[in-house]
């Protein structure tokens, strides 16, 4: 890393191994970081854990507040994760998830989507709940479509 902390430059490799964070074990964590004056990014995220991987990129500029990413995940299942089976011991379910955003704080730009599939509670099966968001400005709309229970439903909302 050179320079000051109005315009800072360099890069570099962050690698962590069997660790613990928020209370939950992983395997890995590894992402190359950059920084060019007042922005800063990271590319080749990659979260193992729990036999399952989640990746993604992103960065922030400081100086215009600008934050852009993408993540995504696949096979995540949840009775593996030590928050979920804690809070849900006799439920289960995998996660997939993609998420990205190209905006500020305040107006993200966000688009998201995420399944939860195989969703079980005591041993039966319930079916699967999906989810898609997006955000308009300072808004967030987003739909909920579920097969629970054997019944197709969907919902819709928005939030400001």
């Amino acid at each position: 890393m050179r320079g000051t902390l109005d315009n800072m430059n360099g890069q570099g490799k962050i690698s962590l191994t069997r660790g613990v964070a928020y209370g939950e074990p992983y395997d890995s964590a590894v992402a190359d970081l950059t920084v060019r004056g007042q922005e800063i990014d990271a590319s080749q995220v990659v979260l193992m854990m729990h036999g399952a991987r989640i990746s993604g990129d992103g960065g922030y500029d400081l100086q215009t507040k600008h934050v852009h990413g993408h993540i995504e995940g696949d096979g995540l299942v949840m009775s593996k994760f030590q928050t979920f089976a804690k809070a849900s011991p006799n439920a289960d379910g995998t996660l997939t998830l993609a998420a990205e955003a190209n905006g500020t704080i305040k107006q993200p730009g966000l688009k998201a989507t995420a399944k939860l599939s195989g969703v079980v509670l005591d041993g039966k099966p319930l079916g699967e709940i999906a989810a898609e968001a997006h955000s308009e400005s300072s808004e967030l709309f987003y739909t909920v479509q579920s097969t629970l229970l054997g019944r197709r439903s969907t919902g819709q909302a928005r939030r400001s």
